[in-house]
């Protein structure tokens, strides 16, 4: 029978899980083992990253999870990932949809779900769109939320301006004239993307602390040390960055992320984001329409998820393509549950009180 392995982020297991990541086709940068490591490394509030392993025999791995725990009364809670898709992954061939694969492909999701949801009282993460069968997961202690994310097919970019809605052809066409758009390597770069950030971070009543911009600046050095990560930015004729978006490159799944955006409320309503978004597709497009799919570094950039009925329906407008995928939900209740949930109640009306105050405060 195969065996699921709990390992927190030890050394031995790196080279046997960045196989299975490089090999799945749910694996991306974000769950390598290098990654992983530096989100518990510089998160500095005890963030501990646990990976689940299906291994049968002395083989390689057929299967995997890593989720981000926290501590909590004696129990684990896992609720966010700062990347994208901190789902179940599968082995190429289990995933390759071949009908003899279909029993073994069940066996491995529900193995995997006993061992994590047995292990960790509060999970939510969601799954890389290219998981669809996820029928084991039904029967268990999980509950799946179907959720949506936006992409740009990067080799198919001449078909995404024509679909996309006049309105916004016009208004990148009046930004790019008006804007200089372009990826940002100046020395003070990482600094005004965190301030254009922190800014949108506070109109969606949030109040950034010291640490948040710390480990923030820290983490963007790190990933674009290792080329994970580009920051674009848009300036007017001044010079002066009006907005910034720093982009993730997942190598593995051949993807592309706008993770976090930032821009001053002078640009709201100008055309500047959609139209810096424009820049950052055509930059990392191939160079020659039509170039084969093998050549080509990245083949989409992704949006992320829309907690909002505007931010979707604004991805729509880009001409953007709605992608299915699921949100994975599980509650055990208990002191651990109560207690966290009760704690982020507490911090959640303290963040509000900070947000209110820091608005009275700003500059009008």
């Amino acid at each position: 029978m195969p065996e699921v392995i709990c390992d927190a982020l030890t050394p031995a297991l790196d080279a046997d899980w960045d196989a299975l990541v490089q090999d799945s086709p749910q694996g991306s940068a974000f769950l390598r083992s290098d990654w992983l490591r530096m989100l518990a490394e510089t998160d500095g509030a005890r963030l501990q990253v646990l990976r689940f392993a299906l291994r049968e025999g002395v083989g390689r791995l057929q299967a995997g999870w890593a989720l981000p725990v926290r501590p909590c009364c004696g129990g684990a809670i896992s609720h966010h990932f700062e990347f994208f898709y901190a789902g179940p992954i599968l082995a190429a061939d289990l995933d390759s949809g071949a009908v003899r694969q279909a029993s073994a492909r069940y066996d491995a999701l529900a193995a995997l779900a006993a061992a994590v949801a047995a292990r960790i009282d509060l999970i939510v993460a969601e799954t890389h769109p290219s998981l669809q069968d996820l029928r084991a997961l039904l029967r268990g202690p999980f509950t799946l939320v179907p959720v949506y994310t936006h992409r740009w097919p990067l080799l198919e970019l001449p078909d995404v301006w024509t679909a996309m809605n006049r309105d916004k052809r016009r208004e990148i066409r009046r930004a790019s004239e008006q804007l200089h758009l372009a990826e940002d390597r100046e020395a003070d770069a990482v600094t005004a993307f965190i301030d254009l950030h922190r800014q949108v971070v506070l109109r969606f009543g949030q109040a950034p602390t010291r640490h948040w911009a710390e480990v923030l600046q820290t983490r963007i050095a790190w990933l674009q040390a290792h080329d994970g990560a580009r920051l674009y930015a848009a300036r007017d004729g001044a010079g002066k960055r009006r907005a910034s978006v720093l982009v993730l490159l997942s190598r593995e799944d051949r993807e592309t992320y706008l993770w976090r955006a930032g821009f001053d409320a002078e640009t709201v309503g100008l055309g500047t984001i959609p139209a810096l978004y424009w820049s950052v597709a055509e930059a990392l497009a191939p160079p020659s329409i039509g170039a084969a799919v093998d050549a080509a570094p990245w083949q989409w950039i992704n949006f992320g998820g829309s907690p909002t009925t505007s931010l979707g329906r604004f991805k729509d407008y880009l001409g953007a393509t709605p992608t299915l995928h699921f949100r994975l939900l599980h509650r055990r209740a208990g002191p651990p549950l109560w207690l966290w949930e009760g704690r982020e109640r507490a911090l959640r009306g303290a963040r509000g009180l900070r947000a209110r105050l820091a608005s009275h405060r700003a500059p009008s």
